[in-house]
């Protein structure tokens, strides 16, 4: 048999050991120690940074940014309000019992392609720009909408930009930026597996935001009851023409009983406002603030600012010393050649190197 030296055995211990560490394993533990020396010298300083981030973060979102609340309200549409809707009650009256079975039979069966388009109407109208100006003019919402920081600076900036861009200033600009403004904190959802429109405001006061969101509720109502009303006008003044126009007795018959009914319309456009939908959710604010979210904010600054400084460390580590240093060198080196191998300082201005080079 044959016998082991001491040399065979440290070769065989050496090559158990290389199997044992992957190259590739080696070569991470390699770069993670050298990263690892690259911000040992710092940690002291990340982690009081990080701190005073934190800390910074925290004192401006409770003492310096305006502090939002949101109101909220939910409406159903009337045709999301099953057979025996107060609108469909109030239809029966108006019209026969055969044309009223039809309706609630044809909304019953045609439930997933009306309540989109109901619905829809509903958010059109109260993110149009013609209602949103209409609200802030009728209610006098403009003393609100310069409150927060954002128009406070527009407004201090105004004297400015009427120089740069006269465009940009006027009672139509001024519309426009508190059309804007209102679009900013209203919004408007509708919840296809429920039916119903969840509407939500945003404003520095709870009692204002909640005000303020009974304010487009009241007045979409009135919207709806003046459509209604303009409708039934312009139909019942096509249906008189047509009335005078014919000789027809038994045509007129029909067309007087037309009218009739058109006026009769007319009359309950009031009602169907009322009933166009329920207010499922009444306004009502939350007592938590909405936004800035502290906790959240200041999370985010404890994880960015580390993240920052260790990409800040190994940028100038890998990427800006070593260019530096190769500047420096070449510097010194071109220096030496100018001087006949003699050393003029430990550097030279780049302004000193460009004449040199001329």
């Amino acid at each position: 048999m044959k016998q082991t030296n001491g040399k065979d055995l440290d070769v065989l211990t050496n090559e158990h050991l290389y199997t044992q560490t992957p190259p590739n394993q080696a070569e991470f533990e390699l770069r993670s120690f050298r990263h690892w020396l690259i911000i040992k010298p710092w940690r002291r300083h990340i982690t009081y940074a990080t701190l005073i981030g934190v800390c910074v973060t925290f004192v401006t979102c409770k003492f310096v940014l305006d502090r939002w609340y949101q109101a909220s309200a939910i409406i159903r549409p009337a045709s999301q309000q099953g057979w025996v809707s107060p609108l469909a009650m109030m239809l029966s009256s108006s019209f026969s019992f055969s044309q009223t079975l039809s309706s609630v039979i044809g909304n019953s069966t045609g439930l997933s392609s009306q309540t989109p388009s109901d619905a829809a109407e509903y958010m059109d109208i109260v993110q149009s720009y013609d209602f949103s100006v209409n609200l802030i003019e009728r209610h006098h919402l403009v003393p609100i909408l310069e409150k927060p920081l954002k128009a406070r600076i527009r407004r201090r900036l105004k004297p400015l930009l009427a120089r740069i861009w006269p465009n940009s200033v006027g009672p139509q600009a001024d519309l426009w930026h508190w059309y804007q403004d209102l679009q900013d904190r209203f919004s408007i959802d509708y919840d296809d597996k429920q039916g119903n429109l969840t509407l939500t405001f945003l404003d520095l006061d709870r009692t204002t935001a909640r005000e303020i969101l009974g304010f487009y509720i009241d007045d979409l109502r009135d919207k709806i009851r003046q459509r209604t009303i303009q409708e039934t006008q312009a139909a019942v003044q096509s249906l008189q023409e047509q009335y005078r126009a014919t000789s027809d007795a038994l045509l007129q018959q029909q067309l007087a009983t037309t009218i009739a009914g058109e006026i009769q319309q007319e009359s309950a456009a009031e009602a169907e406002a009322d009933f166009a939908f329920s207010l499922t959710e009444p306004p009502f604010t939350s007592i938590k603030v909405y936004e800035p979210k502290a906790v959240l904010f200041c999370l985010l600054a404890a994880l960015l600012i580390p993240i920052g400084a260790v990409a800040w460390l190994e940028f100038y580590a890998n990427v800006y010393a070593p260019f530096r240093k190769a500047d420096i060198l070449f510097e010194q080196q071109f220096a030496k050649r100018l001087n006949g191998e003699t050393l003029i300082g430990d550097r030279m201005s780049r302004h000193d190197l460009g004449a040199a080079r001329l």
